[in-house]
């Protein structure tokens, strides 16, 4: 749910950031090709529970970060957005094959459906987030 949840609310609220939303809105998607090369090295190289703690740590840590920039500051904000969004990203991926591999195979679809399922919470809750 928090990985969704980051996920759609850094998206979102990306077009808040800078002079113009569109290019900010592009810098923030083009972080998903990186994502992609950056979770294969943390799969196939580091413990999946390790990687998960690293890989949340560092979101939260970029997250606080994105607080303490003065808001004139706006690209500083937008990098620590992207590493948010990079590191969350990564540990979904992460997330999905640790969910994959603890299973039997005969649990494994209701398990990975109940997941998916679940995180969708994140993406629902994500818009109403800045309300609070």
């Amino acid at each position: 749910v928090l990985s969704t949840l980051l996920y759609y609310n850094l998206t979102y609220t990306s077009i808040l950031l800078g002079s113009n939303p569109y290019l900010s809105f592009v810098v923030m998607a083009c972080m998903e090709y990186p994502q992609k090369f950056i979770s294969i090295i943390f799969i196939n190289y580091m413990k999946r529970r390790t990687a998960y703690v690293f890989l949340y740590v560092s979101a939260a840590l970029c997250s606080l970060a994105v607080i303490f920039v003065p808001p004139g500051i706006w690209w500083v904000q937008l990098c620590f957005m992207l590493m948010t969004k990079l590191f969350s990203s990564c540990a979904s991926s992460v997330n999905f094959i640790q969910i994959s591999e603890l299973y039997p195979t005969q649990v494994r679809t209701l398990a990975t459906g109940w997941t998916v399922t679940t995180s969708r919470i994140g993406a629902i809750l994500a818009p109403f987030t800045k309300e609070l």
